[in-house]
């Protein structure tokens, strides 16, 4: 079972014990690589996406399966992000306001393309809405895979890295 997987089970079995999901400020050794594998899996999901739209355009329902899955995985990789990385990032560089504005900066950023992901998903998933838009779906999909690919990458290179050191 993938990371992903195992935090939705997690996340679930929480969400039944009437826990609250708190902030962690400690380090985690295991956290960037469990956001890569993260990131490996979304992009899964989007070619999934893609191929089952260019195997059969009319399976909506099988789009709309998988860009449920789409959203979920995105939805707890971003709720790890907020309460592990970007709490410990701004507890580790809380004074440093150079280190502080790249971090809301990304932070923000992130918000935004999350809203755009779940506007392109809700848009899609909607029956009536897929129908009328079907000739922009891969347009619209590409846009969304090429705002994510960029935002892995930076990411990868230039945010993990201050949680690294």
């Amino acid at each position: 079972m993938g990371f992903i997987k195992n935090l939705l089970h997690s996340f679930k079995k929480k969400q039944c014990e009437n826990e609250s999901i708190q902030t962690d400020t400690e380090f985690n050794e295991q956290l960037i690589e469990m956001f890569k594998n993260d990131h490996q899996e979304l992009l899964k999901i989007y070619t999934e996406i893609l191929e089952s739209f260019n195997t059969n355009q009319k399976a909506h329902k099988n789009i709309v399966v998988l860009l449920n899955d789409f959203k979920i995985a995105l939805e707890i990789h971003l709720m790890v992000e907020d309460n592990k990385l970007y709490s410990f990032l701004k507890m580790k560089y809380g004074r440093d306001d150079t280190h502080m504005a790249f971090v809301d900066d990304i932070q923000g950023e992130m918000n935004n393309i999350a809203k755009e992901v779940m506007f392109f998903i809700r848009k899609y998933s909607n029956k009536e809405s897929y129908n009328n838009n079907i000739n922009n779906f891969v347009k619209d999909l590409e846009a969304i895979g090429a705002v994510l690919i960029k935002r892995i990458d930076m990411e990868e290179k230039r945010l993990y890295p201050l949680y690294m050191k």
